[in-house]
């Protein structure tokens, strides 16, 4: 594969497309996380309401993901921004920014905005409750009603790990596929030191593994992108 076209492979899939953690959660899942909204309200919420990541693939630091947290009562907005550049030698050869707003109230997801930039394109999707479901405007194709119970593929919460979920970068709801809780290990972050957390692995038409420490809050990520080169994501 040449320069541009390994450009253009990582573009495509390094948004959550990249990840393809898709549908129903399994049993064993179920289990583990407990009943949905008893516990989403507060789960993966960081004391100090800040998360962030360095993103690394083939051993180069190539961006950050960050997240912040407002609480105001029961109702909680997360921001999320992402900044990744992917350079073959000295030259950027893709940029790719993300950045999302959403709105939870009583641990229920009530909806987002979300804007993507790309080598390849500029997309903005939104989402919002509605007394049939969660309507969403994809990037392509018509708005579509989902089931109250999807939510956007944003990895922070672990009840992701029990529903069907969209795409945030475009939109599109996907499709089912397996998963599997891995149990404890030990998983480094970015100053080197480790922490102990469940593991997630969840395979399909990409694959990724995603951890979450004594606190439920997200640890790390180990995800498989088009191109077939990896990304790890060190907690800061």
């Amino acid at each position: 594969m040449d320069g541009n076209s390994a450009a253009t492979g990582i573009a495509r899939g390094m948004g959550r497309r990249a990840f393809l953690i898709q549908g129903l959660g399994a049993g064993l899942v179920l289990g583990a996380l407990g009943p949905p909204q008893a516990r989403a309200a507060v789960y993966g919420v960081p004391a100090d309401g800040r998360l962030a990541f360095q993103v690394w693939r083939k051993n180069a630091h190539i961006g950050e993901h960050a997240l912040r947290f407002e609480q105001d009562g029961d109702a909680l907005t997360v921001h999320i921004d992402v900044h990744i550049i992917v350079r073959i030698g000295p030259v950027p050869v893709m940029r790719y920014t993300h950045s999302s707003k959403e709105q939870w109230q009583g641990g229920q997801f009530q909806g987002l905005e979300a804007t993507t930039h790309s080598n390849l394109d500029r997309q903005h999707v939104t989402a919002r409750r509605s007394a049939d479901g969660l309507y969403i405007q994809p990037v392509r194709g018509a708005p579509y009603t989902a089931s109250g119970d999807t939510l956007p593929m944003s990895h922070w919460n672990r009840q992701v790990m029990r529903a069907p979920l969209f795409d945030p970068d475009d939109g599109r709801l996907l499709r089912e596929t397996t998963r599997a809780l891995k149990g404890e290990e030990m998983v480094k972050l970015a100053d080197g030191s480790s922490v102990r957390a469940t593991r997630y692995t969840i395979t399909g038409d990409a694959s990724v593994d995603d951890w979450y420490d004594a606190n439920n809050v997200w640890t790390a990520l180990h995800s498989r992108v088009v191109d077939g080169s990896y990304i790890d994501y060190l907690r800061l």
